[in-house]
């Protein structure tokens, strides 16, 4: 699921990319697809979700770069 979401972050459907990532994460918790949503959030201009979903991956990686930089960019 993750790699899908990824393709659909390349193809611009941040709206898929979302749902995908959610899958991913009901599998299996993983900073990584924390940071990939956040960004897809962020692209969706929801930015309290980018910012919490960069906080997961903060908590789970915490010197996590992707997840320091998209919530600032948030």
């Amino acid at each position: 699921m993750k790699l899908k979401g990824n393709e659909c972050m390349k193809s611009k459907e941040f709206k898929q990319a979302v749902e995908l990532y959610n899958e991913s994460l009901f599998l299996e918790e993983d900073a990584a697809t924390y940071a990939n949503r956040a960004q897809a959030y962020l692209k969706l201009k929801d930015y309290r979700k980018c910012i919490e979903d960069s906080n997961k991956a903060l908590s789970l990686k915490p010197n996590y770069v992707k997840a320091f930089y998209w919530r600032g960019l948030a």
